[in-house]
């Protein structure tokens, strides 16, 4: 379930929770974190490998808290802000402990979480073509998204943290920026529009800007971490991670001799 949002300027559709007319009245707190962590996710993803996937889980995990604890009515009341506060940042920062912890299990969360916003992506630019679409194809471009990215990362470790890490990066960095410039509205705004059969509000011209920015973002942070090979020891002390190369050639050479 999402949040309900009627458009950018934050008019209510139905019953707008608390949490959701919070973010679509301050955009702005979210794009600084975003804008702020972006880069340091992109250029430093390997070098800071368990901060950075902690960072991200902990981040999902808190908005997702305060999301559900929106929906079911829990931030109706002072007392019950404070609380459901309090829980999700909890439930964050254990969910971001458990997988600095555990790399197998934080390599697979770095591919749904990158897959998941390659899906996105890939749906935002079918949308901008097409001007339309439906709610539950982009929640089916982002899920398949997110599958692929779990799959390929417990095969080829070390590339998908290569390439998720700037993925995310250069998403968050990009989508912060959306924030205060606007031209691409946020996920909720538009799976709300869809849901409605409405137009896409505030989706313009801009979007491609967005989207080279994504793209060369992206390229810029995996050429930068390539050039910049520091990988921290979690990764490089993981049996799966250092084998994954051997995955890869196989796989390439398999193609080859096919093609042969």
């Amino acid at each position: 379930m999402f949040i309900l949002a009627s458009h950018a300027a934050g008019c209510p559709a139905g019953q707008v929770m608390n949490f959701s007319s919070f973010m679509t009245k301050y955009p702005w707190a979210l794009g600084l974190i975003m804008i702020f962590f972006g880069p340091v996710v992109g250029l430093f993803g390997r070098r800071f490998f368990p901060w950075v996937i902690s960072g991200i889980v902990a981040m999902t995990l808190l908005l997702a808290g305060l999301i559900i604890t929106s929906i079911v009515g829990f931030m109706d009341t002072t007392v019950g802000i404070a609380i459901s506060v309090a829980v999700s940042i909890i439930l964050g920062g254990l969910g971001g402990l458990f997988v600095m912890k555990t790399v197998w299990i934080a390599v697979g969360v770095l591919g749904l979480v990158g897959g998941f916003f390659i899906g996105s992506m890939i749906y935002s630019i079918f949308l901008a073509i097409s001007g339309f679409g439906t709610w539950w194809a982009a929640l089916l471009f982002s899920f398949i998204g997110a599958i692929i990215g779990g799959f390929l990362s417990f095969r080829f470790s070390k590339q998908v943290v290569l390439v998720m890490t700037s993925v995310i990066g250069a998403y968050a960095f990009m989508r912060g920026l959306s924030y205060f410039i606007g031209g691409y509205p946020s996920e909720v705004v538009i799976i709300e529009a869809l849901k409605n059969a409405q137009p896409i509000p505030g989706l313009t011209q801009t979007f491609w800007i967005y989207l080279a920015l994504f793209v060369t973002g992206t390229i810029g942070c995996m050429i930068y971490q390539v050039r910049n090979a520091q990988v921290h020891s979690m990764l490089t002390q993981d049996k799966n991670y250092v084998e994954s190369d051997d995955n890869f050639n196989a796989v390439v050479n398999k193609i080859k001799n096919k093609g042969s």
